[in-house]
């Protein structure tokens, strides 16, 4: 495919999602819609917000590590491709109030023990960091004094989001205080997919193809780093199945169990463990980028697992083990609601939308000088 085609394509499928997400809010707003569960609109917040954190983690090994390679060719894209992916987690978390304007008080009046409100606080910092980090990366100025500042604040927001998951399903004996470290796993995991899609469609539209050394970065770091991790996410995958699997009592269904187990250990590790290997056995560039979209698939994917299962784990609890199969039931036909899903499109639709304006109008290759811009010269 040509790379205009590509760019075209992306747009355009990035205009629809975006208008179906913002008529799914018309809907969810004009019927006052406020469900009890956290929904695909939490879901997708928390997947971008992990993915571009994620993504900010790996650029970190180079700025703040030193693991240069062909990095100095690759760190704009790779600054850019944080930035474009913590935006859309914005509208997302804010259109899932039923007052969006009740966001502001968020920073107007903090509430000192909310984690949500820290979780508002931090993403904002992080966001004008990456914004920053850009910006001196534009001016050559880019230093590991900023570099360390940024990692602490990207491992401070990660973590939260994950305490705030951990504390809201602590239930069932798997959840809880390790959710923090999954959190960590599956950001590393989207961080490096999210590059490897972002880069290879910024190389071929400027330069037709993938350069010999920007390809050699994706396999010495980025496909070498899936595996690692993907390991480690399998460990703790298991880890939390034999905990809740066989620590009395067991809070949540063993088919409930059983099916998220199967979803997130079989297809999102062991088959994604296998792809990523076949791509760094046969240096695949192909293969590669098919596995970073399996990847992010599938943990978008195991999120709804784990959010959902933690809520029907939370109605079995409160019913002490004797939820009606009503309650379960509604509990399901709610968090499928199209007041949720529908307005949640708009977050991959604007990532559809930026990312491609961002490779045109952005001064993205080394050494460009910023034209369109006046705040990134």
């Amino acid at each position: 495919m040509k790379p205009s085609a590509l760019l075209l394509g992306m747009l355009v499928i990035g205009v629809i999602l975006t208008a179906i997400g913002i008529w799914g809010w018309f809907m969810r707003y004009n019927n006052m819609y406020a469900g009890y569960l956290w929904s695909f609109m939490v879901i997708t917040y928390a997947f971008f917000a992990a993915s571009a954190t994620g993504s900010s983690l790996v650029t970190a090994m180079h700025t703040v590590f030193g693991y240069n390679g062909g990095f100095k060719k690759v760190a704009r894209y790779l600054i850019a491709i944080s930035l474009i992916t913590a935006l859309p987690a914005f509208p997302t978390i804010i259109g899932d109030l039923l007052n969006p304007s009740a966001f502001m008080y968020m920073f107007t009046s903090v509430n000192p023990e909310s984690r949500m409100a820290w979780m508002g606080i931090l993403y904002v910092i992080y966001s004008l960091i990456l914004l920053i980090e850009l910006i001196l990366e534009m001016r050559h100025k880019m230093g590991v004094g900023i570099g360390i500042f940024a990692l602490a604040v990207q491992l401070l927001t990660l973590m939260n989001l994950g305490a705030i998951f951990g504390s809201s399903y602590g239930v069932p004996a798997w959840y809880g205080v390790f959710s923090p470290v999954l959190f960590v796993a599956a950001a590393f995991l989207l961080g490096f997919a999210f590059q490897i899609v972002g880069v290879s469609i910024a190389e071929k539209v400027y330069y037709g193809n993938v350069r010999a050394d920007v390809k050699d970065l994706l396999f010495r770091v980025h496909a070498k780093g899936i595996v690692t991790v993907l390991l480690v996410f399998l460990f703790l995958l298991f880890w939390y199945f034999a905990v809740g699997w066989f620590s009395p009592p067991v809070y949540v269904a063993q088919q409930e169990m059983f099916n998220y187990s199967l979803w997130t250990i079989v297809l999102g590790g062991l088959v994604s463990l296998a792809l990523a290997s076949a791509a760094l056995a046969k240096r695949s560039l192909g293969t590669l980028v098919f596995t970073s979209l399996v990847l992010i698939v599938v943990v978008f994917t195991s999120l709804i697992y784990y959010v959902l299962y933690g809520q029907i784990g939370q109605a079995i609890w409160l019913y002490d083990f004797k939820a009606p199969p009503d309650v379960l039931k509604m509990t399901v036909e709610e968090f499928f609601s199209q007041y949720d899903w529908m307005p949640a499109l708009m977050s991959p639709g604007l990532w559809l939308l930026l990312y491609p304006l961002a490779v045109k109008l952005l001064a993205l290759k080394e050494d460009e000088r910023p034209r369109r811009l006046f705040i990134l010269r």
